[in-house]
């Protein structure tokens, strides 16, 4: 069906004002003529905060009032059945462009601009988890058949950036646990997370395997391909979406059960999944691998340093990132000096201390001049050795003479 004579009317469950403003911002920028908030109570499709807390019953009962509106959600966690498409979050505008724009491509044209039935009490929330849809007893066949044929998008974003809000609980990449004696070795062994089995190892290794040649390497869960890298590391192709990735970051899988495998040349290079900087993908499988926790060599009580400046707007977002960052290029300090100069939670600290660790770009200071002044590129020689070196050529030359 095509659909450029006018653009999709979209409503909004689940949303700020301020976010409210926000696609009213997008709808007359980058996305005009794609889409325009609803009026009226009359959409073609609805957008939904999938984070919202509590809304399982709001959004069920909009699902029964209006079976044929299509919907997409937003979401930083949470996967949702019975919409058509999920992106994910932070969210990228072009996207979302191309979800809406998927999505219009399937809308039957008897269900367009439907009118919906709006909730009671002017609330509209999102669910945080949602049941399938399914015959209700007031529906047709036909229409409970559409409704479930709708096709669900796993869209992965190129790279993290605000140009929605960001959302405020980074329970998902710092965890929820308060601070610690950094001197109690009881409490800072619980802190230490193993690698073993993780996700976040196999991609490093098939990130070093990269940088080494010049074929593609490919970091795989049974035969499912997760991420490819292109020839000497300078991208990454992310065929999983990062609801799923998530939970794979969270997991301990039995040896051998994650590989990585060369790929022919050129493999990298066939369409596909967008390609993002590979730094992107290590930084936040590590955030939500670790979370709040810390890698085994990695003592909170010992003083840090970054190597150089991390490239924060490519990066998953972290609460105090910026912060911390200036901190520690400054000069050497231990996390829970960070904290505590910072007024912040240590979990802050530690979840930007694990990733910028996993990138390589955080290192254990011996001493506070380690690594911050450049050393000479080689040390002068001794006068008596100079002299020697000068006796040695002379009696040389008598030789050959």
């Amino acid at each position: 069906m095509k659909r450029d004579s006018q653009p999709l009317s979209v409503d909004l469950l689940g949303v700020s004002e301020r976010m409210r403003n926000t696609f009213a911002m997008v709808f007359a920028g980058p996305a005009k003529g794609v889409a325009r908030l609803a009026e009226g109570g009359k959409a073609d499709l609805v957008i939904i905060d999938a984070d919202s807390v509590g809304t399982k019953e709001i959004w069920q009962a909009f699902r029964k009032k209006n079976p044929h509106c299509p919907a997409i959600a937003i979401s930083s966690a949470v996967d949702l059945d019975g919409i058509a498409a999920m992106v994910a979050k932070p969210v990228k505008i072009e996207q979302l462009i191309e979800a809406i724009r998927r999505v219009a491509e399937g809308l039957d044209p008897d269900t367009v601009r439907m009118p919906f039935s709006p909730l009671s009490g002017g609330t509209r929330k999102a669910a945080s988890a949602v049941s399938p849809s399914g015959a209700n007893g007031e529906e047709d066949g036909d229409s409970d058949e559409r409704t479930q044929r709708i096709p669900t998008l796993r869209l992965q974003k190129e790279a993290p950036d605000t140009e929605l809000p960001p959302e405020t609980d980074f329970s998902a990449v710092c965890g929820t646990a308060g601070d610690i004696d950094c001197n109690d070795e009881a409490q800072v062994s619980r802190l230490f997370l193993p690698l073993a089995g993780r996700l976040l190892a196999i991609l490093q290794t098939a990130l070093t395997e990269a940088k080494r040649g010049d074929q593609p390497v490919a970091a795989k869960y049974k035969e499912n391909t997760l991420a490819i890298f292109h020839p000497r590391g300078v991208a990454v192709a992310v065929p999983v979406g990062d609801i799923s990735l998530q939970r794979l970051s969270q997991a301990v899988f039995p040896e051998g059960m994650l590989t990585i495998e060369r790929l022919p040349l050129g493999s990298a290079s066939r369409p596909g999944p967008i390609a993002i900087h590979p730094d992107a993908l290590i930084w936040k499988v590590a955030a939500w691998t670790y979370r709040g926790q810390l890698p085994v060599d990695l003592p909170p009580n010992r003083r840090v340093y970054l190597r150089h400046w991390p490239n924060l707007p490519r990066l998953l977002e972290l609460p105090d990132a910026m912060r911390i960052a200036a901190l520690l290029n400054d000069q050497p300090m231990s996390m829970s000096r960070v904290a505590e100069a910072l007024q912040i939670p240590q979990r802050h600290v530690f979840a930007f201390c694990a990733c910028a660790h996993a990138l390589g770009l955080l290192d254990i200071a011996k001493r506070a001049a380690d690594h911050l002044i450049e050393p000479p590129a080689a040390p002068p020689e001794h006068g008596e050795r100079q002299l020697l070196g000068r006796i040695m050529h002379y009696l040389k030359g008598l030789m050959t003479r």
